[in-house]
């Protein structure tokens, strides 16, 4: 992955702990009874003790159990603008929802990036999309500490899906107030696409003909909204060359 620019260390920089610390702060006993009984409460007196081992005291366990990981996996799926309507359970809604989602996301990305656990199942980039549709709507605080930690694994680990971290990046900073000047965006905008054209030129390596598999979260339009935002990004920024470059940007996550 092409090295990260100045500009983005500079806006985000890296931190392991930023995200878990802000997320599990966000939640309180009847989000976290939420997020234990997603399941159909199936479960959720087992796992219950270790999410509250989690948001109070920041104590990960040595192995996730296979319910925490069900229960957090079901939490990153709900659509707190759009909870089940009734007789169903709705989930997590609102802006309370919101933090329900960012906490599970976090948790799984954590859990992911942590060499001891060595725990990568989960569906990276659904996580990465639900954490970044949620981290927009809580604000700044937010989009920082995300910026932060995905500043961190892609500096340090890099990432199983290098384009759509560097794309979750941009749009993070965008999303800074005051939105980012236009010479500051220009460097990152650049990075992306350097980051897309490494990824392309590692699939013509490894044989592919066709260009590979989306991502699910791309078959799934979990980064539409996200799409539509740089396209708005790009038709209120004034230079030609950044313009086009985050239209290119925002072509990288249309689902065809």
């Amino acid at each position: 992955m092409p090295v990260i620019p100045r500009e983005l260390t500079a806006l985000f920089p890296a931190s392991r702990e930023d995200l878990f610390d802000f997320a599990r702060c966000q939640v309180n006993a009847a989000q976290l009874r939420e997020i234990a009984r997603a399941d159909h409460g199936w479960g959720a007196e087992e796992v219950l003790p270790v999410l509250r081992a989690i948001a109070d005291r920041g104590q990960m366990p040595a192995e996730i159990p296979s319910q925490l990981r069900e229960v957090l996996q079901l939490t990153v799926y709900s659509e707190p603008d759009h909870p089940n309507p009734p007789p169903h359970h709705p989930g997590p809604s609102g802006r309370t929802g919101h933090q329900t989602r960012l906490f599970a996301c976090t948790v799984l990305m954590y859990v992911a990036a942590d060499s001891a656990i060595h725990d990568e199942d989960v569906i990276a980039d659904y996580t990465l999309a639900s954490a970044l549709k949620s981290a927009l709507v809580l604000g700044p605080a937010a989009t920082t500490a995300m910026g932060r930690f995905l500043t961190w694994r892609t500096a340090t680990l890099g990432s199983p899906e290098p384009v759509l971290a560097s794309l979750a990046i941009l749009i993070f900073a965008l999303a800074q107030p005051p939105i980012s000047s236009e010479t500051f965006l220009e460097p990152i905008a650049d990075w992306v696409l350097a980051t897309d054209a490494e990824f392309q030129q590692q699939v013509r390596q490894n044989g592919w003909r066709e260009k590979p598999p989306l991502a699910f979260s791309l078959q799934q339009g979990a980064w539409q909204p996200l799409e539509a935002a740089i396209r708005a990004a790009s038709e209120s920024t004034g230079p030609t060359s950044l313009k086009e470059k985050l239209q290119l940007c925002a072509l990288l996550l249309a689902n065809d």
